[in-house]
């Protein structure tokens, strides 16, 4: 482990002192200058949070309300419109929901949510909500989360549960050049991701990214944060007086960007907000030290033994809360083998197709007959019965996969 020079000064988004390290934005760190890194100082935050919540209405009113509104929208060319319901002043309302079940959508700044009429002791979150990067660094999530609780309290609407479908775990270096990480040499990575892929604008690098494909459950993104923001100037704004940059100074910014999914908080058992929270220290830990390293140039066959460089070192002691849990990442196994359900549908298609009195030598005839006939039905129960279909397949997949919990949140992104 490195000797890292540094002055620790926690701050929080107005540049006060604070002690609590789940408030708006963790760190405030500054490192003095090194004979490789210029003075620069860290900033870190839940940039992202995809959250399902399991809501018990007392009455449907907000349905009715709702509904009615979106119609509005509907004959106004869809175009949305102001929601005013008991603490909603500041929402609109649009004109079409999310796939999902997800009838109704509803916003305010980058927060969205998305309401359906789910059972919410079943398995499905009956709302959704996605709160975008503004709101996670100026407000931060807890606040967010209890900000939208108070909100359906008034409408008699009960939180019962909160689940994650989506984390980001951000880390910005303020003052430090993407290109002084020597991110971009290749010689230096030791990584579990399979795929990685470099940006850049004419001969210079700007991005590296790992692990982002459709599969991917986790991912990494190592940008020029600046240069990102560049195109929205209002938005830049707000990051400088974040980051305690005068409006009308330039510095550099190398954002280090974590992307955590639902099998991914599975498998550290972290689905549940309060474990990812209570988790958080640990998780970042794995993944900056079993996930992904940046290394001085090392020898193929002796990756574990390979030192990090200072830099990353300084990503890796990023503090997200004073208790650090250990976690360990079990991937998920199907508790149930597959071949024996296709054994029992294979024994059903003979009934069925003796049943219609087929040829038994008529092996392609019985094949496509009980395709015909189960894509028929199961197309049927998907467009006549959604709800239950969706809850169904969710009940079954639960039973079929080890996990700590009963439920599977669909993907919704």
């Amino acid at each position: 482990m490195h000797n890292i020079t540094q002055k620790k000064e926690a701050v929080n988004s107005q540049g006060a002192t604070t002690s609590a390290p789940l408030s708006i934005t963790w760190g405030g760190r500054v490192y003095l200058p090194t004979k490789d890194y210029p003075e620069f100082r860290t900033f870190n935050c839940i940039d992202t949070l995809h959250t399902g919540l399991f809501v018990e209405w007392k009455n449907s009113e907000i349905f009715t309300v709702l509904e009615n509104l979106k119609q509005e929208c509907v004959d106004d060319n869809f175009r949305p419109r102001p929601l005013k319901l008991k603490g909603f002043d500041d929402f609109i309302i649009y004109p079409s929901g999310k796939k999902g079940g997800y009838g109704w959508h509803i916003s305010t700044s980058d927060i969205h949510i998305f309401l359906s009429r789910h059972d919410p002791r079943g398995s499905t979150p009956n709302v959704f909500v996605e709160i975008g990067s503004i709101s996670c660094w100026t407000r931060g999530v807890h606040d967010v989360l209890a900000f939208i609780e108070l909100l359906f309290m008034l409408q008699k609407g009960y939180v019962l549960k909160k689940i994650i479908n989506r984390a980001d775990l951000a880390v910005d270096f303020v003052g430090l050049d993407i290109h002084k990480t020597e991110i971009f040499n290749r010689d230096k990575w030791v990584k579990l991701a399979r795929t990685y892929r470099i940006y850049g604008a004419g001969r210079r690098d700007n991005t590296a990214a790992f692990g982002f494909t459709s599969r991917s459950i986790i991912s990494l993104r190592i940008y020029d944060k600046r240069l990102e923001l560049q195109e929205d100037q209002a938005k830049l704004a707000i990051f400088k007086d974040i980051w305690g940059v005068p409006q009308d100074e330039e510095k550099p910014v190398t954002r280090v960007e974590f992307q955590l999914r639902k099998d991914a908080l599975k498998e550290f058992k972290a689905q549940k907000y309060d474990d990812f929270i209570n988790k958080i220290q640990g998780i970042w830990d794995y993944l900056c030290k079993e996930w992904f390293r940046l290394c001085n140039v090392k020898h193929r066959k002796q990756t574990q033994e390979a030192e990090n460089t200072l830099w990353w070192d300084i990503v890796t002691e990023t503090v997200w809360t004073k208790n650090t849990v250990y976690v360990e990442r079990q991937s998920l196994k199907p508790s149930k083998a597959v071949e024996p359900l296709i054994d029992q549908a294979a024994g059903i298609a003979i009934s069925v197709c003796a049943y219609l009195k087929m040829s038994a030598d008529d092996i392609d005839g019985i094949v496509s007959m009980f395709n015909l006939m189960m894509r028929k039905k199961l197309v049927e129960m998907y467009s006549t019965t959604y709800e239950k279909f969706i809850d169904k397949f969710v009940v079954r997949q639960a039973d079929c996969w080890d996990s700590l919990y009963n439920s599977t949140l669909p993907e919704l992104s």
